[in-house]
């Protein structure tokens, strides 16, 4: 995406010529202005978001698994304690 700066004057100027009020159109231009000063850097990209899910999905695969582990060695722990 191409932004481009913002001629805050002739936008100005722009809305005036089309009924805003002096007060409306610097308002507008402010608002406008600051929208584009926001940074959008911290935003996942969808690609890094798919990968964290990947790797979150296989954690609780291997958490899954951890526990079925623990659960079965659990069970011979009982049983054998039980048939002693």
């Amino acid at each position: 995406m191409v932004i481009t700066a913002l001629n805050t004057y002739q936008l100005v100027k722009d809305l005036r010529a089309v009924g805003f009020t002096d007060e409306q159109a610097e308002t507008l231009t402010s608002v406008l202005r600051k929208t584009q000063d926001i940074d959008l850097s911290n935003l996942a990209a969808q690609d890094s978001t798919n990968r964290v899910i990947a790797a979150m999905k296989a954690d609780f695969a291997k958490f899954k698994a951890d526990i079925f582990t623990a659960m079965v060695w659990q069970t011979v722990v009982i049983v054998g304690a039980i048939g002693n």
